[in-house]
Order: C-alpha cells, then sequence, then structure tokens
C-alpha cells in the first residue's frame, strides 16, 4: 500500500474546543486534533481543535473518538458538519494502516462539491492519527468511485489541496482526461478521474501530477518512468512547457517510448488553451526521447495512438 505522505460534560468539551474557523485562528494546542467541518456555505473545510478525553488513546481507539467529533455539531456558529445528516456510517475498520469507512448507499446521492469536501474533512481529520496512514471510502461493501467509474481507494490528506484558508470559489470540482497505455503498452487509453483544483494550481499540474502518480485502475499501464519529477509547467500562446527531470528519459519495460511521450501530450491537450506541448529536460530541449523524436519542436495530439475497441 503507497504511504502518501490516520464524554466529558459540555463544560469541559466547550474549554477543549478551539474554533479556527473564525478571522482570529489560533495556534493548534498540544496533544490536540484538528476536527474539519465545512463553513455555513458549503464552500470550504475548516478546523475546530479538540483534545482527545484521553491522552493514551491510539488506534481504532482514537479513531472512533474522532469520527464522534466529525458527525456532531461545532461548538462555533460559522461552521457545519462536513456530511450531510441523512449519510450514515455504518462502520470503521482498521487494518495494517488503512482505515475504511464504510458509508451508507445514498453517500452517491451528495452533490460533487459537498463530496469533495466531506470526503476531505473525513480523511484530513482521521490521517492525524499516527497509526492510520490512508483512509478508504466504502459505501456498503463497494469501494467508493470516481466520475469514470474507477475505483478511488486509500486517500492522504496530501490527495486534497488544502483549501483550509480559501473559497471554493476559487476552486473546481472538475473530470480530467488522462491517457495512460493499454496492456501491451503499444497504445494509449483515455480514463477519466476526479480533481480538485485550486486558485494557486493549474489544470496542467493537476494533469501532470496524475499521470506520475500512475493510474487507479489495473486495466491500464503507468506511462511515466520511476522517480520522473515536474520542475515546471506554464502555458502562453497555445503551447504548454513541460520541464521534467532526466528520468524521464530512462525506458520503460513493457511501454514503448512514444507512449510515455504522447500520454503527456495527449493528456494535457484535452486542457482548454492546450494545442501543442513543448518538453524539456532539466531545462534543455536539445535532448532527444529516441533517435527519431526530439523535443527541439512542440508536439500536437495524436490520436492514432489511442486504442480503438472494434465492436
Amino acid at each position: 500500500m503507497k504511504k502518501r505522505s490516520l464524554a466529558l460534560g459540555m463544560a469541559l468539551l466547550l474549554c477543549l474546543l478551539f474554533s479556527a474557523c473564525g478571522e482570529d485562528r489560533q495556534e493548534q494546542p498540544e496533544g490536540s486534533y484538528a476536527i474539519y467541518y465545512t463553513n455555513i456555505e458549503s464552500t470550504k473545510v475548516t478546523a475546530v481543535y479538540y483534545q482527545p478525553k484521553d491522552s493514551d488513546a491510539e488506534g481504532e481507539e482514537l479513531a472512533d473518538e474522532l469520527l464522534r467529533q466529525l458527525a456532531a455539531p461545532p461548538n462555533v456558529s460559522d461552521c457545519k458538519v462536513a456530511k450531510p445528516e441523512s449519510v450514515t456510517l455504518e462502520k470503521a475498520e482498521l487494518s495494517d494502516g488503512n482505515l475504511i469507512l464504510h458509508f451508507s448507499e445514498n453517500y452517491r446521492e451528495m452533490d460533487r462539491i459537498t463530496e469533495v469536501l466531506c470526503r476531505m474533512a473525513y480523511v484530513r481529520t482521521l490521517t492525524q492519527i499516527p497509526q492510520v496512514e490512508t483512509v478508504e471510502f466504502q459505501l456498503g461493501e463497494e469501494p467508493l468511485t470516481d466520475a469514470g467509474g474507477h475505483r478511488i481507494g486509500p486517500m492522504t490528506a496530501e490527495d486534497f489541496i488544502d483549501n483550509t484558508d480559501k473559497e471554493i470559489d476559487a476552486y473546481e470540482v472538475d473530470d480530467v482526461t488522462l491517457y495512460f497505455a493499454n496492456q501491451a503498452g503499444d497504445k494509449l487509453i483515455p480514463v477519466t478521474e476526479d480533481a480538485v483544483m485550486g486558485s494557486g494550481i493549474s489544470k496542467e499540474r493537476v494533469v501532470l501530477e496524475k499521470l506520475l502518480e500512475g493510474p487507479q485502475s489495473g486495466n491500464v499501464i503507468g506511462t511515466i518512468p520511476e522517480g520522473t519529477k515536474l520542475l515546471s509547467v506554464s502555458t502562453d500562446q497555445g503551447v504548454c512547457y513541460v520541464n521534467l527531470s532526466e528520468e524521464f528519459l530512462t525506458p520503460l519495460p513493457d511501454v514503448k517510448e512514444t507512449i510515455s511521450l504522447y500520454s503527456i501530450v495527449n493528456s494535457l491537450c484535452q486542457l482548454p488553451g492546450v494545442d501543442q506541448v513543448q518538453i524539456a529536460i532539466n531545462g534543455e530541449t536539445d535532448r532527444t526521447l529516441i533517435d527519431e523524436i526530439t523535443f527541439a519542436v512542440p508536439f500536437e495530439e495524436n490520436r492514432d495512438l489511442i486504442e480503438v475497441n472494434e465492436k
């Protein structure tokens, strides 16, 4: 499993909850946990600090306590529980660092913004627990899937843009089309995934980071060599300039070099305003992937490399 960077009386509870919803944010008290809620407008997640009643609690015991807090109305007027009241958490299971949350089937009825914020609130809260590396959602016994029907799987806080201090109207929850390799490694297959994008992060960067991360489904193969780093990306006058580290030139044993290249080009060319992709390696464009492919000129989308399913 990939590690991507887990009652006291009302009077005491009032003392232990510290609001981070208002303008005057406080430092997180030592030994406390940030319980993430949404603001009243459901435009952002925000933290209320909570001190567990048992300072020695850990693992499932601590997860159960934080889950109760996530479902309890916060003691501040400008925050609310992220999960709709109609949706119930049926059980939680911690196994090998992965906390699986089983929600009722009507979880699917949430609109996309509410669902993403709910997921963000739970994952960011629970992955603070040292024994919880990832959080996975299931609806009944079925795994949660994205807009393309692909299993989302275990999540970490890093899977979500930190919008604690930013309004969601500066964010988008949208579909992106990514091109991965087929099992033979000689054709591209489009895959639709959900993406949360913020005002400080471009769609181009989100697409490239998802390609670097690799596919969520076992039906396709990743196209970017391990260790490749995205050094920079920007778009100007229809050309997306991508600067990758040297590792991108390392051949993959099961994927053709042209497929690795055009997985990037075709994915980026699905974005508005991107017509061509100029790739550089460590800032240099006088490089070649294989003898006949030079990075000296921008690339355009190549639809001939897309696998066609013949019915």
